[in-house]
């Protein structure tokens, strides 16, 4: 893509000439759109549609499995159109995606072609982001670099969830669905800033084979699954307890304001420190407070664990991206290696989704994702340290 001779002046050029600046702004925008909306769309389909809490699941478990069997072939597909075009790609799927959600309260048809707009775009995204970021990013200042990618991302949340649950609280889902879809539609302007990306190898088979490593297929199983409970498991368990958009607006954006903050602090002290020492830390705390979590209903109890898991996923989240993005320049296998990535983390989210239908209980399910915790970063068979 050429550079664009917008009319700009001189300091937000030199700001703006950056590419990571351009991604992390894109990133910036789009987090808070989807911040508006993604906490409440399991309590939407659940509350406003009718739906039963096992059907909410099944929706999220179309989803996984959309975004697992389809990245292998979107990086295959990225190495030719390029990463910017990729996550571009993934614009009108979103889209898509909210008028389906729109259409629900209206129209009645399966909720897999809502997963299947869902899941392909953001898988295209995913895929556009990580391999975009991985030809941008340095190195030596990875840590630092990660962290400020997930601080600007995050930044886009620190209101989004309170201003999300205030809209909805009032006005309802469909000024959500039409803020939501102009800010996707604005974000993808700043890809347009800069030159294209692509990738530098076909993929074959034989690096496919090298790239595959257990112990990253059981931690990328391990993500998915961490992602799901994160996103989709606590943000339902909290709505099930409180029955309140706005409550859980709230807690979605006190739960941000540690993030967005500690994250980029512990991405930059992990280039200097390092980055396996800090999970190391914080892999117990984090580990703790989802076997415990379930077992406190009440608001305050609510908060308090949400607040706490903030402190310890924030101060994982910037070392171990840096981790995986240093493995996979090491493999010299990226987009194989992506490959696996994006087919593992699709498919542990499927897993805890399973795994929650099969036993009935949010409660177990938090607690196998705290003893995943444990059994990922402190088995030494699988000891993620060992990148």
């Amino acid at each position: 893509m050429p550079h664009s001779d917008l009319h700009l002046p001189h300091t937000w050029k030199y700001f703006m000439h950056s590419e990571l600046n351009q991604l992390n702004i894109s990133l910036a925008i789009r987090g808070f759109a989807f911040s508006i909306l993604s906490l409440f769309v399991p309590a939407y389909l659940h509350s406003e549609l009718g739906y039963a809490v096992s059907e909410v699941l099944w929706f999220f478990v179309y989803f996984a499995l959309v975004l697992a069997i389809s990245s292998p072939f979107l990086v295959l597909i990225s190495s030719k159109i390029g990463f910017k075009h990729m996550m571009i790609l993934s614009m009108p799927l979103q889209l898509i995606y909210l008028f389906s959600l729109h259409l629900l309260s209206t129209h009645t048809f399966s909720l897999f072609y809502v997963a299947l707009a869902l899941g392909l775009g953001i898988a295209s995204f995913n895929i556009g982001v990580h391999l975009e970021f991985q030809s941008i990013s340095h190195a030596k200042s990875r840590g630092k670099e990660v962290g400020s990618r997930q601080a600007a991302r995050l930044l886009g949340l620190l209101f989004g969830p309170l201003l999300g649950g205030g809209l909805i609280h009032y006005f309802g889902f469909i000024i959500v669905f039409c803020i939501v879809a102009v800010l996707v539609a604005i974000s993808s302007l700043f890809l347009f800033m800069s030159k294209e990306h692509h990738g530098k190898l076909n993929v074959s088979w034989k690096r496919l084979g090298k790239a595959f490593d257990v112990k990253l297929a059981l931690y990328y199983l391990y993500r998915g699954s961490w992602i799901i409970a994160t996103g989709v498991l606590w943000p339902l368990f909290i709505f099930l307890q409180l029955g309140s958009y706005l409550a859980l607006g709230v807690i979605g954006t006190l739960m941000s304001l540690i993030t967005v903050f500690l994250v980029f602090y512990m991405g930059k002290k992990s280039d200097k420190i390092g980055k396996h020492k800090i999970v190391h830390f914080s892999a117990v705390p984090e580990a703790i407070v989802w076997i415990f979590r379930g077992f406190f209903a009440s608001l305050g109890g609510i908060v308090g664990m949400s607040i706490f898991q903030s402190l310890t996923s924030s101060s994982l989240m910037a070392p171990l991206l840096a981790i995986e993005y240093n493995k996979a320049k090491k493999t010299g296998t990226v987009l194989e290696y992506y490959i696996w990535r994006q087919l593992f983390i699709g498919l542990g989210r499927a897993l805890i989704l399973g795994f929650t239908l099969i036993v009935g209980s949010f409660v177990a399910s938090f607690a196998f994702v705290g003893l995943g915790t444990f059994f990922v970063f402190y088995f030494r068979f699988l000891f993620i340290l060992a990148f």
